[in-house]
This record gives structure tokens, sequence and C-alpha cells, in this order.
């Protein structure tokens, strides 16, 4: 069980990154 949220958390950190970075280009 606490592997699996784990592993989520990390994916969506990985997206949030992703958003943020997609965010920040589109403002430049």
């Amino acid at each position: 069980k606490r592997l699996k949220r784990e592993a989520a958390a990390k994916q969506r950190n990985k997206d949030l990154k992703r958003e943020i970075r997609a965010a920040l280009k589109a403002d430049f």
C-alpha cells in the first residue's frame, strides 16, 4: 500500500513539474 502511494506521489510530482515547465515556456 505505502509503495503504491509513494509511486503515485512521484508520478504526480513529475506531472506537476512538466506542467510548470510548460507554463513557464508559455510565459516567455
